[in-house]
């Protein structure tokens, strides 16, 4: 029987350079929150998706409802959600996005489950720029093989989930040429600006 598609949105970082949680950010016009817009997304793939917090924060504006799993204390930084997630359902198929990446669409998020069904034994799949083929794992599927391999790398410290997938040769979505931007984040305020200006053009 084909693994569960479940929905993980990271969404637990203290959003310091931001200066306001990531999570909570309306952006574009139509007053949607980054977490109600990923939110939704993935909603439209998967069979459930879950909030990705860490320990004692609240619920961001727009994921109010969502079931919610804590970071564990094996890692740190993203990789704790991820695995707690493999830890929480291990025999599911986790498409994993983060809340700070608005440009993510629906056809994106279609043909990295594509790609999965490619390569369905690899521990993971992510979208990758094709500026500079690096992996974005925080737009990515983790298999249940995942589970063990993070565990693994997360005993010797290593809790970078793209230096990971780089050790790894994982395999990639690479997105087209007009697709450069799909993967930009916003970490500050001046990000935001410039994602906005891609947004809304003047």
């Amino acid at each position: 029987m084909n693994a569960p598609l479940f929905g993980l949105l990271l969404a637990g970082g203290k959003s310091s350079r931001m200066g306001c949680d990531k999570a909570s950010v309306i952006f574009g016009g139509d007053g949607v929150t980054q977490a109600e817009r990923a939110i939704n997304l993935l909603g439209k793939l998967c069979q459930r998706t879950y909030l990705s917090l860490r320990a004692g924060q609240p619920t961001p504006k727009g994921g109010e409802g969502i079931p919610v799993l804590r970071d564990c204390d094996e890692a740190a930084g993203p990789m704790s959600g991820i695995l707690a997630a493999l830890y929480e359902i291990p025999d599911a198929v986790w498409l994993v996005l983060a809340c700070d990446l608005p440009f993510v669409t629906t056809d994106i998020l279609v043909r990295l489950v594509v790609r999965h069904r490619e390569a369905p034994d690899a521990p993971f799949i992510a979208c990758s720029s094709s500026l500079d083929g690096l992996p974005e794992p925080l737009c990515a599927i983790y298999t249940p093989a995942a589970l063990s391999l993070l565990r693994s790398y997360a005993g010797r410290a290593i809790f970078s989930p793209r230096e990971i997938m780089l050790r790894e040769g994982a395999p990639c979505l690479v997105l087209r040429g007009d697709e450069f931007h799909h993967l930009q984040n916003m970490n500050t305020p001046a990000d935001y600006d410039a994602a906005r200006r891609i947004y809304c053009p003047s």
